[in-house]
This record gives C-alpha cells, structure tokens and sequence, in this order.
C-alpha cells in the first residue's frame, strides 16, 4: 500500500507519465454496500444526474443471483469486488469468501493488467477504502498508484478517498482510476439495511461523488472536449431489509446492484439490458479500446455501443447488408444465419461472436439477442421465430418464451 504522504511525487511523476496519454479516461466507483433498491430509495442528485445524462439499472446481478444455491459468501465483498475488477466469474477468479483464498488472479487478472499490456504509458490509480482490494486484488506492478484508506472514522476515510481524488484529477493526469466508498456497508452493518442511517450513508457519498463529478467537469481536456472520460458507477451487494450482515441467500435483496454509465461516449437514455458485475471491467476496457472478448473476460459491454464488424447492424454473414427470410443461404441471408447458430455458445472476439448473431456479445446466441434481431427488423425476427416453430422438443418452451417477448414488446411500443 502506498501511504498518502507520498502523494505529491507520485502526482508529479503521472504527469510525465501523461503525455503519451490517449483521449479516453475511465472513472470507476464502486460504492461498497449499496445495492440497487437502496440507491434508489435514497436521495441521490448527483447519481440521479449521472443515470438522466447517461444510462442506468439498479437491477444488474453480483455473483450470488448467477449460480444455483449460491454459497452465502458470494453475496459478500471479497468475491464480488474480484467479479468487478476482473470481469470473470467467481468460479473462474477462484475467490469465494472475503479470505481470498483459492484466488486465480494470474489467470484472470485485474483489469489494470489488460490495460497496460495494451499500452504502458496509460496511468492507473486505485484508491480504496476496503484495503484488501488492493492488497489482493490490485497488481503492484499494474498500477502506478495504489492508496488504502484505513485511519480515522468510516466517514473520514470515505472523505480522505474523496480529497484524494480530486487532487489527482486537479494536479495531475491518470487515464484510468479506480475508487472504493465503504461507509454504506459499514452502517448497513451497524444500523442494518434500508435504516435511515444506511441510506444517509448513501446520500452522503452521493454527495462525495458530486463534487468529484464537478472537479471531473473542470478538467481543461474535458472542457475542451479532448477527454473522454467514462464514469461507470456499481455497487457489490445488497443485503434484505433490516438485516445487520448480507448473505446470498437473501435473494435479490443482496444480488441486485447498480450499474450507472455516463460520459461522452454514453447515449443519454439509451436503454440497457439487464447485466451482471461481470460487465464493468469489459465495459472499462472497450472504452479504452480493448476488445474484451479476446481479453478472456466473462463479461460483456454496456451502455457502449459495440460497431459490428461491416459496421451494418444486424449483417451477421458479413456481406454488408441487413436481409434475409431464412430461406437462402447463410452467405447472403442474415436469418440463416442466426438459425444455424441458435444457441451456440463460444468465446472470441466481436468479429466471432456477431458471426454468431450473438448481438449483446454474452458468449450466447439466444432469446435477448433474438430481442436485438427483431427489433432491428420485426419482419426478420417473424422469420426466424416462423422458422424455430418446425424445431423438434425441448424447444417447445423456448417458442412460447420468444411468443411471450414479443408480445410484451409490443404491448412496449410508443402509440
């Protein structure tokens, strides 16, 4: 752990780190305990205006709510602050309790380790208040700063993670930085969650958050537009109403969290699919202009658009047009396409996955991309559901699924 006394030179040695910086810049927060139903109960400006100016859920899913019967420790901290940094899943990182025992983080390493193998000179700074993010999962050798914060009070240290990070967003230039708030937990734990305390914890670091947002804003490169800097905002857990410690077991309560994006690059309003902590570190790096599928991690990218590969939506065979009724050949007809490949699952690239119709790049090809398809061209999707009605069982469930979307698609539709 660097101490915060040594603060200055490292801020003088970014800035001669930053001027082979490129224009993109991300800012990662991760707000330790605020799970979604909480965030949105609470009174929270700044995030309010962070979710209208970009786009938002609350409803996104920690590891606890994507495994079967779950062990309780996966609604904990440990495992799910290694799901966000990584982007893998808790079965691939190997952490399953805040002991970090059994961590696979040489396999699947923090997302700093990806950022510089793609370029050096890109500075990386985590600063945190629940130290053993950096002391596990932070590599030392991937990150030019790394500050815990573990002296004062729980609000103090929140404060200090603040102070901090305006200083180094005034003083110097980091392209990446990471930034951990934990005094929600912490009065969840003391006062229990959805307390009046817990949510005035909420409010409280909503109000750090703003006034970073606004030291963010006056960044010369960012009023000149020069910055394009992309501000992701998540949450490890929840935890039920009333309870004093969080569990898996506790259901959505626990798992869903929220997962905020905003930033130039960020379509207000655009909607979003649900996703999963999984999301953040692949959202992070297709930003900085790393493809995160041939990266290995599990996670797919939100909020961003992701241009196909002939830059036509929808041209699955790659011959640069969107057409197709499913009863030509895959070379010309995208319906075929997405027919031959209708539940494959794979990894690869985006050039390999939209080939595959997976459009959402999950590392499946199914219901929500068939959603993505047709709303593309609803007489397209038509074909292809036509087209499954003459597949034998088990797919009988998955057509009355697809029925189902569609109707409620519909029932969706501006008048």
């Amino acid at each position: 752990m660097i101490l915060a006394k040594h603060l200055v030179p490292l801020l003088l040695g970014l800035s001669t780190i930053a001027s082979a910086q490129p224009s993109k810049h991300v800012l990662m927060i991760g707000i330790d305990g605020a799970g979604g139903r909480y965030v949105q109960r609470a009174n929270t400006p700044h995030l309010d205006a962070l979710a209208a100016a970009g786009t938002a859920r609350y409803d996104f899913y920690n590891e606890g709510g994507l495994v079967p019967n779950p062990p309780n420790p996966y609604g904990a901290s440990g495992v799910n602050w290694s799901t966000i940094l990584t982007g893998a899943s808790a079965a691939n990182h190997g952490v399953s309790d805040n002991s970090f025992a059994g961590a696979d983080f040489e396999s699947h390493p923090h997302f700093f380790k990806h950022v510089k193998e793609f370029d050096p000179d890109i500075s990386t700074v985590s600063l945190v208040n629940w130290t053993p993010i950096n002391t596990f999962i932070t590599p030392d050798e991937y990150a030019n700063v790394e500050i815990g914060f573990d002296f004062g009070s729980i609000v103090d240290q929140d404060n200090e993670v603040k102070n901090q990070t305006n200083l180094f967003l005034t003083l110097s230039d980091p392209d990446v930085m990471f930034l951990h708030f934990d005094q929600v937990d912490s009065f969840g734990h003391g006062n229990s969650w959805g307390s009046p305390q817990h949510l005035a914890a909420i409010e409280r670091v909503d109000g750090l958050i703003g006034e970073i947002v606004t030291t963010l804003n006056g960044r010369p490169g960012v009023v000149s537009g020069d910055e394009d800097w992309l501000v992701l905002i998540t949450a490890d857990h929840g935890a039920a109403e009333g309870a004093f410690n969080h569990t898996a077991d506790q259901g959505p309560a626990n798992w869903e969290v929220p997962f905020i994006a905003a930033g130039p690059s960020v379509t207000p309003g655009a909607p979003m699919q649900p996703g999963t902590l999984r999301d953040l570190a692949s959202t992070a790096l297709w930003h900085l202009g790393i493809d995160p599928f041939l990266a290995g991690l599990d996670g797919t990218v939100r909020g961003l658009t992701v241009e196909p590969p002939t830059g036509v939506v929808g041209d699955l065979n790659g011959d640069g047009v969107l057409l197709g009724d499913g009863t030509g050949p895959a070379a010309a007809d995208d319906v075929t396409t997405f027919l031959d490949n209708w539940l494959a699952t794979g990894s690869g690239g985006v050039a390999d996955r939209y080939a595959r119709g997976d459009l959402n790049f999950d590392g499946r090809t199914d219901l929500s991309d068939w959603a993505l398809f047709n709303r593309l061209d609803p007489s397209m999707g038509q074909a292809v559901l036509a087209r499954l009605q003459g597949v034998p069982e088990p797919s009988a469930c998955l057509l009355l699924s697809i029925a189902a979307l569609l109707a409620l698609h519909r029932r969706r539709e501006p008048a």
